[in-house]
């Protein structure tokens, strides 16, 4: 697991094991997604919307709790 930050967003992108799977859950929607863009929603604590539906796909295969309605919350 990445280490949580308190911001709500980098809280839910650190259940992820590593920066490298959340690029890969992004990819299936999005697949010229690069790391350096994951990188950039750390530093930002900001995820675009266009790739939330990839995420949550991704989490719920990976068996992570992470779906749009949380991923909207920790941006309002």
């Amino acid at each position: 697991m990445i280490k949580p930050t308190e911001h709500p967003v980098n809280e839910l992108l650190s259940k992820w094991p590593s920066r490298k799977a959340i690029l890969e859950d992004a990819h299936t929607t999005h697949p010229k997604l690069d790391l350096f863009a994951v990188h950039r929603w750390f530093s930002s604590s900001r995820i675009p919307g266009k790739y939330w539906s990839g995420l949550s796909l991704g989490a719920s295969n990976r068996g992570i709790e992470v779906n749009n309605d949380l991923l909207a919350e920790a941006h309002s």
